[in-house]
Order: C-alpha cells, then sequence, then structure tokens
C-alpha cells in the first residue's frame, strides 16, 4: 500500500523551518495541509547537526516535535532508486 501523497521534507528546508528564515515562511505555506515526511536520513542529519552545534533544550525540544509531527519513511530499495534520481536531478539544475 502507498502512503498519501504529501511533501517530503528535506533537511536544509527542515532548518530553514526551525529556524523560522524567509525561506521556512514560504515552505510553511507551501505545505498547508499536506502530509508531511522525512526520508530516514533525514532525522539523523538534523540530530548530527544539533550535536555539531552543541543546541540546548529547547531548540532540540522544537526539533523533536518537528520530527515527532512527520512521517519517517523507513529506507528500502524503492527508496534509495528514488533518492538518488531526486539527488541526480537536483544536482544537474
Amino acid at each position: 500500500m502507498n502512503p498519501p501523497s504529501g511533501v517530503l521534507f528535506d533537511t536544509n528546508v527542515v532548518s530553514y523551518l526551525l529556524r523560522g528564515s524567509p525561506l521556512g515562511t514560504y515552505y510553511e505555506r507551501q505545505c498547508v495541509g499536506q502530509v508531511g515526511y522525512l526520508a530516514c536520513v533525514t532525522p539523523e542529519e538534523l540530530y548530527f547537526g544539533a550535536e555539531k552545534r552543541k543546541w540546548g533544550g529547547r531548540k532540540r525540544r522544537a526539533l523533536d516535535k518537528f520530527i515527532a509531527q512527520r512521517v519517517v519513511l523507513p529506507a528500502d530499495l524503492e527508496i534509495a532508486k528514488i533518492s538518488a534520481r531526486l539527488r541526480a536531478e537536483r544536482e544537474l539544475r
């Protein structure tokens, strides 16, 4: 069974949202009413950034809350293929 359509949040977009930057506001408006998804690697990248930058409790709780409100997609071969295609397309642009 395929999950409902929605928005896949990339790590940099989550960073914009958590910082409350103008780009974050733009992306937030684009995603209203849609199911939010995170690729399985995205939480790891976000928590790595939080560790590296020695985030405090308030920022970590905001990150935990953001992730908890999204669907974290499991890793499988199809996800790896889709990720590779999207990364290649993005890089070519």
